[in-house]
């Protein structure tokens, strides 16, 4: 192998002692897709040693799905034309040995095999879960924060409100027999009671942030 700055050839144990000091995960194929070389950090995220995975297929090894529609990542560089490189949309998640799913981040090159049908040769990837969760949490916080001053304000308008329909309500009482008075009142009454549904409206279920 020649090293394509310097010009000079790389043995492949240097190639394979660089990529194992790699933080992120990084498997290689040769050109019939099967796994020729995955540093310690593949290992981890796909929960497959090393010794296991070489000469398997590559997508067996490296189960990449779309989140939301369970669709493999394989599927779409049939779609793919032009870059050979494809990086991985943002609900890429890949299926462990164990079963379990991590949310990944990273891009993978490919080439055209004999029957011109795409072939990965590398993948590079790292595990987002962690990140993730935090970001998360992050946005419930947020949206707890700005829920409370919602409420808050939500019930400052409902206390001036409901003082509000208290006083009509005891001038209907003290002018009981003056009925236009008493008709004007309660249709004031009848708009100061629609403010205070709609204030109520706007915290119903249906309305608030689903997390």
């Amino acid at each position: 192998m020649v090293d394509p700055i310097s010009g000079s050839s790389v043995s492949m144990d240097d190639c394979s002692r660089a990529l194992s000091s790699v933080s992120d995960a990084v498997i290689l194929a040769d050109d019939q897709g099967r796994v020729s070389f995955m540093n310690g950090e593949a290992s981890s995220v796909t929960g497959v040693p090393a010794g296991e995975a070489v000469g398997r297929d590559l997508w067996q090894v490296c189960n990449l799905i779309d989140q939301d529609s369970r669709e493999p990542l394989s599927a779409r560089l049939e779609k793919r034309e032009g870059s050979r490189t494809l990086v991985f949309p943002v609900s890429t998640s890949i299926i462990s040995a164990d079963g379990s799913e991590k949310l990944v981040r990273g891009a993978l090159h490919f080439t055209a095999g004999a029957d011109a049908s795409p072939v990965v040769r590398s993948i590079v990837f790292r595990d987002v879960s962690a990140r993730w969760q935090i970001d998360i949490a992050s946005q419930r916080a947020q949206k707890s924060e700005v829920l409370r001053l919602l409420v808050d304000g939500v019930a400052k308008n409902l206390d001036d409100l409901l003082t509000v329909v208290l006083a009509k309500l005891a001038r209907i009482h003290t002018r009981q027999n003056d009925r236009p008075v008493v008709l004007r009142t309660i249709r004031e009454t009848q708009v100061v009671i629609d403010r205070i549904s709609s204030l109520v409206s706007s915290l119903s279920p249906q309305r608030q942030w689903r997390d």
